[in-house]
This record gives C-alpha cells, structure tokens and sequence, in this order.
C-alpha cells in the first residue's frame, strides 16, 4: 500500500505517514463509536479523550509503521462484525451488512497480515454467538459469509510463506521460519 501511495502521489515523507496517521485517527473515531454503543454518550468522550492523548497511539501516528493502521483495521472487523451480526436474524441475504462483511474482511486480509487472526476470532465468536442461540442456519450463513476472506487469507499466508521472511534467512532456518521448540540459543547461535 505503501509503495503504491508513493507511486501515485508522490515520494514525500508525509505521504508515507499518511497511512499510520489516518489509522490512528480511525482508531479514534472507531473506538469512540463502539464506546457509545457499549457504554454510552459519556463513556465515548472519556475514551476519545483517552485514544486522543495516548502516548503510544501518538507515537504509532507519526512513525513508519503499521501499528495504528493494523488497529484501525481489527476495530473496523469488529464494528463490520457486530453489524452483520446484528443483521442476520433479519432478511440475511439480501442484507446491506452481510455485503459490507464480505467487502471489509475481503479488503483487510490483503491490506493488513494481522486481519487474517482478527477475521478468523470475529467469525469465531459470531458464529458462536449463532450457535448459543441454537441458530445453526445463521451460524452456518455467518460462517460462510466468511469464506472469501478466509480462502484469500489462506492463500496470502501460504504464498507469503514460500519467500524467506529476510534475503538469506533460509541460511538460519529451512522455510524461513524458526524449528519448533527453537528457543533464544537457537536464534542467536
């Protein structure tokens, strides 16, 4: 996303802030927005206010890395989430947030690594939430509302597993990942 920002806009310092800095303040609004509905009007502000002056969502604002784009991303799953969670008792199919769950699980497994565990956890609890109400129908459409994204992030992460994660890191380990039960002695040797 990144190198594509670069191409089309520009090779400025800030055009490549620009990604951690609107996720942070999607991070912002987002939690405030899922505040309200879990706490209220006055539990929203005080934790706008808190996101507004955490050091580390400031920090992550203006560095050159994923965090706060990342967070932005799994409170987005979540608000997508409940929404068609929310939804699915209704007319499921012919659901506006059934298509929204599709379109932004779909989109986050390729903009962001870390939304694969984020969409595998959401669907998780969702279709257990289904399965609580012994709604196994709207479990089942919840689960397969979920199997695009969760066929694409299959596919990206065993596509990204056939590179070495560094150049040369094969050297250290076969596959590129550390053996199982590799400990600290292993790495550093």
């Amino acid at each position: 996303m990144e190198k594509t920002l670069l191409e089309v806009v520009g090779s400025d310092d800030r055009v490549i802030r620009l990604p951690a800095c609107l996720g942070a303040l999607a991070v912002l609004g987002l939690g405030a927005f899922i505040a309200r509905r879990a706490i209220g009007r006055a539990g929203a502000v005080a934790v706008a206010a808190l996101l507004a002056v955490s050091p580390s969502l400031l920090v992550y604002a203006g560095e050159l890395m994923q965090h706060a784009f990342e967070a932005a991303v799994a409170l987005a799953l979540l608000v997508a989430g409940a929404w068609a969670h929310s939804a699915i008792p209704g007319e499921p199919l012919r659901s506006r947030a059934s298509l929204v769950w599709i379109a932004v699980t779909g989109v986050a497994v390729f903009v962001s690594y870390s939304a694969t565990l984020v969409t595998a956890a959401v669907t998780v609890a969702l279709v257990g939430l289904h399965a609580m109400r012994r709604a196994w129908g709207d479990a089942g459409l919840q689960a397969a509302l979920s199997a695009p994204a969760g066929l694409t992030a299959a596919f990206l992460v065993s596509w990204r597993h056939l590179f070495s994660f560094y150049p040369d890191q094969a050297d250290y380990f076969d596959y590129g990942t550390a053996p199982e039960g590799a400990g600290p002695a292993e790495i550093v040797a």
